[in-house]
Protein backbone atom coordinates (compact mmCIF):
# COMPACT_ATOMS: atom_id res chain seq x y z
CA UNK A 1 0.00 0.00 0.00
CA UNK A 2 1.39 3.37 -1.00
CA UNK A 3 -0.16 5.81 1.46
CA UNK A 4 2.31 8.67 1.00
CA UNK A 5 4.78 9.88 -1.63
CA UNK A 6 7.73 8.41 0.26
CA UNK A 7 5.96 5.14 1.12
CA UNK A 8 7.72 1.91 0.29
CA UNK A 9 6.07 -1.22 -1.04
CA UNK A 10 6.77 -4.51 0.72
CA UNK A 11 8.75 -6.93 -1.44
CA UNK A 12 9.10 -10.41 0.10
CA UNK A 13 12.62 -11.71 0.57
CA UNK A 14 13.56 -15.40 0.69
CA UNK A 15 10.74 -17.33 2.39
CA UNK A 16 8.66 -14.32 3.54
CA UNK A 17 6.05 -14.69 0.78
CA UNK A 18 5.46 -18.38 1.49
CA UNK A 19 5.39 -17.68 5.25
CA UNK A 20 2.64 -15.10 4.80
CA UNK A 21 0.66 -17.59 2.68
CA UNK A 22 1.17 -20.37 5.27
CA UNK A 23 0.09 -18.13 8.13
CA UNK A 24 -3.00 -17.13 6.14
CA UNK A 25 -3.77 -20.81 5.49
CA UNK A 26 -3.50 -21.62 9.22
CA UNK A 27 -5.62 -18.58 10.03
CA UNK A 28 -8.31 -19.71 7.59
CA UNK A 29 -8.28 -23.23 9.05
CA UNK A 30 -9.01 -21.85 12.52
CA UNK A 31 -11.32 -19.01 11.51
CA UNK A 32 -13.48 -21.11 9.20
CA UNK A 33 -13.36 -24.14 11.45
CA UNK A 34 -15.23 -27.22 10.35
CA UNK A 35 -15.47 -30.46 12.29
CA UNK A 36 -12.67 -32.69 11.08
CA UNK A 37 -9.55 -34.46 12.20
CA UNK A 38 -6.45 -32.37 11.82
CA UNK A 39 -2.98 -33.71 12.33
CA UNK A 40 -0.02 -31.36 12.37
CA UNK A 41 3.05 -33.37 11.45
CA UNK A 42 6.47 -32.63 12.96
CA UNK A 43 7.70 -31.45 9.56
CA UNK A 44 4.94 -28.80 9.57
CA UNK A 45 5.63 -27.80 13.16
CA UNK A 46 9.29 -27.42 12.23
CA UNK A 47 8.34 -24.63 9.80
CA UNK A 48 6.76 -22.54 12.58
CA UNK A 49 9.99 -20.82 13.67
CA UNK A 50 10.65 -19.72 10.08
CA UNK A 51 7.08 -18.45 9.76
CA UNK A 52 7.31 -16.56 13.08
CA UNK A 53 10.66 -15.04 12.13
CA UNK A 54 9.49 -14.03 8.65
CA UNK A 55 6.23 -12.53 9.89
CA UNK A 56 8.11 -10.54 12.54
CA UNK A 57 10.30 -9.13 9.74
CA UNK A 58 7.21 -8.22 7.71
CA UNK A 59 5.67 -6.47 10.73
CA UNK A 60 8.95 -4.63 11.31
CA UNK A 61 8.98 -3.41 7.71
CA UNK A 62 5.35 -2.31 7.82
CA UNK A 63 5.77 -0.56 11.18
CA UNK A 64 9.07 1.23 10.57
CA UNK A 65 10.29 1.05 6.97
CA UNK A 66 7.16 1.36 4.83
CA UNK A 67 6.61 4.98 5.89
CA UNK A 68 2.87 4.28 6.07
CA UNK A 69 2.60 4.58 9.84
CA UNK A 70 2.92 7.91 11.59
CA UNK A 71 3.80 7.63 15.26
CA UNK A 72 2.03 10.72 16.63
CA UNK A 73 2.29 11.94 20.22
CA UNK A 74 4.07 8.86 21.52
CA UNK A 75 7.38 10.31 22.75
CA UNK A 76 8.97 7.21 21.26
CA UNK A 77 7.37 4.88 23.81
CA UNK A 78 5.04 3.05 21.41
CA UNK A 79 7.84 2.61 18.88
CA UNK A 80 10.10 1.23 21.60
CA UNK A 81 7.43 -1.21 22.77
CA UNK A 82 6.78 -2.26 19.17
CA UNK A 83 10.49 -2.85 18.51
CA UNK A 84 10.73 -4.86 21.73
CA UNK A 85 7.74 -7.01 20.71
CA UNK A 86 9.23 -7.65 17.27
CA UNK A 87 12.60 -8.55 18.80
CA UNK A 88 10.76 -10.90 21.17
CA UNK A 89 9.19 -12.67 18.18
CA UNK A 90 12.61 -13.09 16.56
CA UNK A 91 14.11 -14.44 19.81
CA UNK A 92 11.16 -16.82 20.33
CA UNK A 93 11.57 -18.13 16.78
CA UNK A 94 15.25 -18.79 17.43
CA UNK A 95 14.54 -20.54 20.73
CA UNK A 96 11.82 -22.72 19.18
CA UNK A 97 14.13 -23.54 16.28
CA UNK A 98 16.91 -24.49 18.69
CA UNK A 99 14.55 -26.59 20.81
CA UNK A 100 13.19 -28.41 17.77
CA UNK A 101 16.72 -29.09 16.55
CA UNK A 102 17.79 -30.50 19.91
CA UNK A 103 14.69 -32.66 20.36
CA UNK A 104 14.31 -33.76 16.74
CA UNK A 105 17.93 -34.82 16.17
CA UNK A 106 17.60 -38.15 18.00
CA UNK A 107 14.36 -38.88 16.13
CA UNK A 108 14.89 -37.73 12.53
CA UNK A 109 18.66 -37.39 12.37
CA UNK A 110 20.94 -34.40 12.67
CA UNK A 111 21.06 -33.64 8.94
CA UNK A 112 17.28 -33.56 8.52
CA UNK A 113 16.74 -31.53 11.69
CA UNK A 114 19.37 -28.98 10.58
CA UNK A 115 17.13 -28.16 7.58
CA UNK A 116 14.57 -26.67 9.97
CA UNK A 117 16.96 -24.40 11.85
CA UNK A 118 16.72 -20.68 11.25
CA UNK A 119 19.82 -19.40 9.42
CA UNK A 120 21.12 -17.57 12.52
CA UNK A 121 20.80 -20.68 14.68
CA UNK A 122 22.19 -22.87 11.90
CA UNK A 123 25.28 -20.64 11.67
CA UNK A 124 25.75 -20.86 15.44
CA UNK A 125 25.56 -24.66 15.20
CA UNK A 126 28.18 -24.64 12.41
CA UNK A 127 30.50 -22.55 14.57
CA UNK A 128 30.10 -24.89 17.54
CA UNK A 129 30.62 -27.94 15.35
CA UNK A 130 33.78 -26.44 13.88
CA UNK A 131 35.17 -25.62 17.33
CA UNK A 132 34.68 -29.21 18.46
CA UNK A 133 36.23 -30.53 15.27
CA UNK A 134 39.53 -28.67 15.82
Amino acid sequence: MMKYMDSRRFVPVDSQGSSVMELNRFRNEFTHYTVKSWVIYPSVIATFPRIIDDIASVIEFLAFDSKNINWYHTDGKIEEITKYAIDSFHRAAEEISQFYYETACPIIGKGNARDFLLPRVKNDKNKKTNMHDT
